[in-house]
């Protein structure tokens, strides 16, 4: 039995010989819409459950994405927010506002304009159940108007707590409570604290998709380039210097971007070095949302729906400088459906960890990109796999290592 498995192992080092350059695969989601959908936006609503706005209504997830349901049927949705069980979205042109009360399920008119002028929602977001901000914008002939708009009673009524006109576009706002702001106008960056009666200038430049995850760290995009700012917006640094249409950041060190041409990138260290994800699409990817550490959600275009599972699950353990490289053995192994798998890098790294089974055939891509010295687990879960002997393979830096694993279910 051992010089069997000798001979196996023997056999997937052989296999692995070849330079295999794998990237995290995206799944398209069928969700039953037709092709020609096109789907603007998506947000993560409590757990599992995901809504999101689009062609001919709003559409609801209840198991992370994989299926979806109509709940409005109605005119094109451009964007939509929610807080807890409470949310609104926002239609294009008539500019409908609808809302729900009980997580998305059902939704119902509160607000509609009468004017016959075409316009469209860039932002929106709630900061509580009846108060929420827009970003409204009217276009008549020549003209053009761009409104920041707040509700106080969950959209029924909406006031303008900035205007701008035609070359003086307001591109993006966040808010973090009634009174402290943050807009882009006039081509300049500006914050309020007293819910937007006053504003000053804190730098330059026209952001969008505005987002602050804390005091020191704060996201935007500026000409298609992802940026962040550590100084509440004195100063700006890219990030990724690349056309994007959205991103996606649950943490400072964890953001899924999304581009028009249906590339999706993503960092688990903060920007310091970017993976290229295989999206399958070429066609526009709109909106991206990340439900939790291990599964995220992109949509766009022709009725285009995409989702990884196992999207990360590396954590870095420890700052201090290993004496080598190593790979350690799973725990637990056997194992079912989860396992971790650790190693330790002496210095910075691009790192290659794929799992195969005993046919010498990939499995599943957990790691591919640079990495600061240290030590790492990885969280690997087989739910998707049969039970057998799997094989965990590292190369970095020149070093290579295998370690069996067994999957029983």
């Amino acid at each position: 039995m051992k010089t069997l498995t000798i001979s196996v192992i023997v056999l997937i080092l052989a296999l692995f010989s070849t330079n295999i350059c794998s990237q995290f695969q995206w799944q398209v989601i069928q969700g039953g819409l037709p092709s020609y959908h096109y789907l603007n936006d998506i947000k993560k609503a409590d757990q599992d459950n995901l809504v999101m706005a689009g062609f001919q209504g709003i559409y609801k997830s209840t198991n992370r994405g994989s299926n979806w349901t109509q709940v409005h049927n109605s005119i094109n949705f451009k964007k939509i927010s929610m807080y807890g069980d409470f949310g609104l979205a926002v239609s294009d042109y008539m500019y409908k506002t609808v809302r729900t009360t009980d997580g998305g399920n059902s939704w119902f008119t509160v607000h509609e304009y009468t004017a016959t002028n075409t316009g469209s929602c860039i932002s929106l977001q709630m900061i509580n159940e009846n108060v929420a901000y827009k970003i409204s914008y009217f276009s008549y002939s020549t003209y053009s108007w761009h409104y920041l708009e707040k509700t106080t009673n969950g959209g029924s009524n909406w006031s303008a707590i900035l205007s701008t006109t035609n070359s003086t576009a307001i591109s993006g706002f966040y808010f973090l409570n009634e009174s402290t702001g943050y807009a882009s106008f006039d081509s300049q960056f500006c914050k309020t604290i007293d819910g937007g009666s006053s504003w000053t200038v804190l730098s330059s430049g026209s952001y969008m998709e505005i987002n602050r995850l804390n005091s020191n760290n704060m996201f935007a995009i500026k000409n298609g380039k992802l940026v962040k700012s550590t100084d509440e917006g004195l100063s700006w640094n890219i990030l990724l210097n690349e056309n994007i249409w959205n991103y996606n950041a649950i943490d400072p060190n964890f953001i899924v971007t999304v581009a028009y041409s249906g590339t999706i990138k993503r960092t688990i260290n903060g920007g310091a070095a970017w993976i290229q994800d295989v999206s399958g699409v070429t066609s526009p990817l709109s909106s991206v949302a990340i439900i939790d550490n291990n599964t995220a959600v992109a949509v766009g275009n022709n009725g285009t729906i995409l989702k990884y599972d196992n999207l990360t699950g590396l954590n870095s353990t420890t700052n201090e400088v290993p004496d080598g490289y190593k790979l350690s053995q799973n725990y637990p192994n056997p194992f079912n459906p989860s396992t971790k798998i650790s190693f330790s890098l002496p210095k910075s790294s691009f790192v290659k960890m794929v799992v195969y089974d005993v046919t010498g055939k990939e499995a599943a891509t957990l790691v591919n990109e640079n990495l600061n010295s240290g030590t790492y687990e990885v969280d690997f879960n087989a739910s998707k796999l049969t039970s057998g002997v799997y094989f965990c393979r590292i190369t970095a830096g020149g070093f290579t290592d295998v370690k069996k694993m067994i999957l029983a279910k």
